[in-house]
């Protein structure tokens, strides 16, 4: 699967949304005359069954108003889902079921994954793209947006426009204006970009301050700057300032600008080893008084277990876009760690977090580390941490899921087909009434292959004994059982029986190479059974 349907307008906004927006900008959407006209030229588009991409500048409010789209696109009685990162082919699966998908910032999507959008002619797409970054990507997969994307221009926000944003944020969150000038600095400030204004409110929030005509002055102008002017007075001259940068940079390498934060913990702690040249423990590291300030200035997702950046533009200045009085030093910390030397820093991080803190910890956190670093350092690398049992056993949910999709009949009886096609439906919906009448039909029958069937959808309903027996009476005229055998015992966790059942299909099989390659890659890590199990004889 691609995809993840959205049902609720508060999964894409708010502290765990997807969006990272705050949970009120759509009810507090400053609507300018631009931003109308985007509005309606978008849902006019997608009604039709085109695809649109929102372009702007960094910070121009790209991602609030597509949020304010899907919204609409809910309260029509429309169905909306994301594309999933590290998502590597996209078909056009959502378009038969009427769902529209979206994706914010869409040059980080994966090349492959972004190519099949225009190889496979997919529609019914939202996406967000920063506007100087579109040639280089259109270099990279050798597509122009504009010739499967309608383009939207989201433009700079004016300073009345803005100003009214500061005011319905500001009362929003409860915070107080001292001096009414300040409003007006501070839209000037902005230079027309939203995020600036949201900066400015999270911030006054962090210091728990009103809203001063001399704070207004002290920041300056531009969204850049002010994040670089954020990072020179959090760090000051604290002799940790170089482990903090180099561990939010190292935030600045990871997808969406998330960390999970049992990582953040050791990644700071192997920074700052590096810095002293000596080992120090975990709690010893964690007791910095300026790395509890930084992290009040990030956003946390408690779904995720993880710590972000507040917005692209943090990862920006971390690169070396900004000119204030911090790049000087993010500079030195580029130049001292490029990427390589970031990323053996984030491995070492990962195996001293997961020995050290993750392993014993309760399985959500757990899963949420496994699936960071699924996401960012990939498959293998968690076959090398946790060991192949563990891995097995993480993974056999996620497995299931993408590989009981590929269910075909094992010979082309047409009252078989019908039965598979059944249990294809239960595997797309859950809907437990397909496959009852699956199991129903498979009992009116007197054969193997009815009984492999059976094997199959006992093992779908978690009935793994039942499945079992059906799959030990075929296993002579069925082969394949065998490995619906071994699908069992990986299930339990059981590798040494696993491997033992597929040891005994080779032995009657020679020929099947896939399945010996498979007992070899089984022996050192894992690859699903599910394709081979229901793949044709």
């Amino acid at each position: 699967m691609y995809y993840y349907e959205i049902k609720a307008i508060d999964e894409l906004v708010g502290e765990d949304g997807v969006l990272r927006i705050p949970e009120y900008s759509i009810e507090e959407f400053v609507m300018d005359e631009t931003r109308k006209t985007a509005l309606k030229t978008t849902l006019d588009l997608i009604r039709k069954g085109e695809n649109v991409l929102i372009t702007g500048v960094a910070g121009s409010g790209k991602t609030a108003l597509m949020a304010l789209i899907l919204k609409k696109i809910l309260d029509y009685g429309g169905r909306i889902a994301m594309i999933l990162e590290g998502a590597n082919i996209i078909s056009r699966e959502h378009e038969e079921k009427g769902i529209i998908l979206f994706y914010d910032d869409i040059p980080r999507m994966r090349t492959d994954a972004l190519t099949s959008i225009f190889k496979n002619n997919v529609k019914g797409i939202i996406a967000t793209a920063r506007v100087e970054e579109i040639p280089t990507v259109e270099r990279k997969i050798g597509f122009r947006f504009d010739s499967h994307f309608n383009i939207v221009r989201v433009p700079l926000m004016d300073k009345e426009h803005l100003k009214e944003m500061l005011k319905r944020y500001i009362s929003r969150e409860g915070i107080r204006v001292a001096e009414q000038e300040a409003m007006d600095i501070v839209a000037e400030k902005a230079q027309g970009l939203p995020v600036y204004v949201w900066q400015v409110i999270r911030e006054l929030r962090i210091l728990k301050k009103p809203l001063t005509i001399e704070f207004a002055k002290l920041i300056p102008e531009g969204m850049l700057e002010y994040v670089d002017d954020i990072l020179w007075r959090v760090l000051d001259e604290d002799p940790e300032r170089y482990e903090v940068l180099l561990t939010l940079l190292i935030m600045s390498d990871m997808k969406r600008y998330a960390i999970h934060q049992d990582l953040f913990n050791y990644v700071f702690l192997v920074a700052k080893e590096r810095r002293l040249r000596k080992k120090i423990s975990i709690e010893e590291a964690l007791f910095s008084t300026l790395l509890d300030r930084i992290t009040r200035y990030l956003a946390r997702e408690s779904a995720t277990y993880s710590f972000r950046l507040p917005h692209d533009s943090w990862g920006d200045v971390l690169k070396g876009k900004s000119s204030g009085p911090m790049s000087g030093e993010i500079s030195r910390i580029n130049t001292i760690y490029p990427p390589q030397k970031r990323r053996e820093i984030v491995i070492e991080a990962v195996i001293r977090a997961w020995n050290e803190s993750v392993k014993d910890s309760e399985d959500p956190r757990r899963n949420a580390f496994l699936d960071f670093i699924k996401l960012n350092l990939g498959d293998e690398f968690i076959r090398r941490l946790v060991g192949v049992k563990e891995y097995v056993l993480e993974e056999r949910p996620k497995a299931i899921e993408k590989e009981m999709e590929k269910v075909k009949p094992v010979r082309a009886q047409p009252l078989i087909m019908d039965v598979f096609e059944l249990l294809k439906s239960y595997r797309q919906t859950g809907n437990r009434t397909f496959l009852d009448e699956a199991i129903s039909k498979l009992h009116m029958m007197d054969t193997p292959e009815a009984r492999y069937g059976l094997g199959i959808a006992h093992y779908l309903r978690g009935d793994y004994e039942q499945a079992e027996k059906y799959f030990k009476k075929v296993v002579k005229m069925i082969p394949k059982a065998r490995l619906g055998l071994a699908l069992i015992k990986l299930v339990k966790g059981d590798i040494k029986s696993a491997l033992k059942e597929i040891s005994e299909y080779i032995k009657t099989n020679p020929k099947d190479t896939v399945v010996s390659s498979l007992y070899v890659e089984l022996k050192n890590g894992f690859r699903p059974l599910y394709k081979l199990l229901f793949e044709k004889e």
